[in-house]
């Protein structure tokens, strides 16, 4: 896997420190947004498992760009970057369950990237549900 530039670590720990509780009710979508544009445009897929977590926010306009920038960046991922994002990302999701994946069916032509990536959890009965969702 890439390894993180400077510039889009600096991205994702203000995304971070962005999104305790106080900015979640009350910040700002469109910042939000703009930072996970650019970091989309770096095209760093190893950015992909610290953008997952705000697919789950509990914000529509936020989990819509988190799901949009991770597209972006699934499509670019190689061969030997997913094997890497597969391993790694069986550990990133530990709140996914079986039930919370029709909700990733939320994101239109973003929600088949993250399907894809939710076929990584570590859980089989997550992985078994994915398949049913693609194909439906």
């Amino acid at each position: 896997m890439r390894t993180i530039s400077d510039k889009t670590l600096a991205l994702l720990d203000r995304l971070d420190a962005r999104n305790g509780l106080l900015p979640r009710l009350f910040g700002k979508d469109d910042e939000v947004s703009n930072k996970l544009e650019q970091i989309a445009r770096a095209g760093e897929p190893a950015a992909i498992p610290h953008i997952i977590p705000l697919i789950f926010v509990g914000r529509p306009e936020l989990a819509a760009a988190a799901a949009k920038a991770v597209q972006s960046l699934v499509e670019i991922v190689s061969p030997a970057e997913l094997l890497w994002l597969d391993e790694f990302m069986r550990w990133q999701w530990p709140e996914l369950l079986p039930k919370k994946i029709d909700y990733l069916l939320s994101f239109g032509s973003s929600s088949l990237s993250i399907l894809g990536l939710a076929s990584f959890h570590r859980s089989g009965y997550v992985r078994e549900v994915v398949p049913n969702c693609i194909f439906c």
